[in-house]
């Protein structure tokens, strides 16, 4: 199947999704809920929304200084804005990967751009599954649970265990972009180099992750609250991360409307509304895409 067809069928499943999602809990209760949204809530919402940028270019810095890269802050957060908005356009959050080409251009070589980007994703997903590992266990029980997350963890080793085989590195070579096999060659070397002695910088990515994700969270409690709904932290950082998890399924662009529909079904689970739910969800998405609007119109 081509490249462009794929693409299209994802923009297909995103937009159906959604569509599903809103026939579901109906547009006009919807629309009821989302129009008596306390406005003076608002700027709290985006403050966290503008702050969580701030931390993920804090992020991208962390990783750059572990290298001993020393870029300006401001540089570097506009870098990661970029790569962060055209994650939301394209297909399985590649666009994210955009950000490997950019800091190329600030002198830093692809394949310690790879370990950055990829390093950092990667911390984030185990932030995410360790803050709603919780509600998983009570969902599929902790015996699945820990089998679950142990083939996840299984899968990644084979699957990066083929990627850095020299088969793996031939068929790259052959069929991938030829900047793709530079990356790779010098992946080993850095990821070793980071373990061994960039430790801390790790570390304080995670603890950077954690203060942000726990935000994202806050952010939809504001939300709910705004929307005259009060549900306990414990159950929107369950139904957040559980969708941001699942999003990961490659099945739409970037997520959209599996993140969503995922969410309000784990907060149906908890007892919470369906419609403020998914009208909180759907603002969160609404206010994610109007600032990645913003940031490439910034940065044309």
């Amino acid at each position: 199947m081509k490249k462009g067809l794929k693409t299209a069928i994802k923009v297909v499943v995103s937009f159906a999704l959604i569509g599903y999602l809103v026939w579901k809990l109906g547009p006009l209760q919807l629309l009821k809920v989302m129009s008596g949204f306390k406005l003076w809530l608002l700027p709290i919402v985006l403050a966290i929304f503008v702050l969580n940028s701030f931390f993920g270019g804090l992020n991208i810095q962390l990783m750059l200084l572990a290298f001993k890269k020393k870029l300006p802050y401001f540089k570097t957060l506009g870098l990661f804005l970029r790569a962060w908005a055209y994650g939301l356009f394209l297909p399985s959050k590649l666009g994210e990967f955009s950000l490997i080409v950019f800091l190329k251009k600030e002198g830093v070589e692809y394949s310690q751009g790879l370990i950055i980007s990829l390093i950092d994703k990667l911390i984030t997903l185990f932030v995410l599954f360790a803050l709603s590992f919780a509600g998983i266990a009570k969902l599929i029980g902790l015996k699945n649970a820990l089998i679950a997350g142990s083939v996840l963890i299984g899968l990644a080793l084979i699957g990066a265990s083929f990627l850095f085989s020299e088969i793996g590195k031939k068929i790259i070579k052959r069929l991938a972009f030829r900047w793709l096999h530079e990356v790779l060659s010098g992946f080993t070397k850095n990821l070793v180099f980071l373990l061994k002695k960039r430790k801390r910088f790790l570390l304080l990515n995670a603890g950077v992750t954690l203060i942000k994700w726990l935000l994202v969270v806050v952010m939809v409690q504001v939300i709910l609250i705004g929307l005259g709904v009060h549900v306990n932290f414990f159950s929107i950082m369950i139904a957040v991360t559980l969708g941001i998890l699942a999003s990961l399924v490659p099945v739409s662009i970037s997520g959209l409307g599996v993140t969503e529909n995922v969410a309000v079904e784990v907060f149906s689970y908890y007892g919470v509304p369906s419609i403020p739910a998914g009208s909180a969800m759907l603002l969160v998405a609404i206010i994610k895409y109007l600032q990645a609007l913003i940031i490439l119109w910034i940065y044309q």
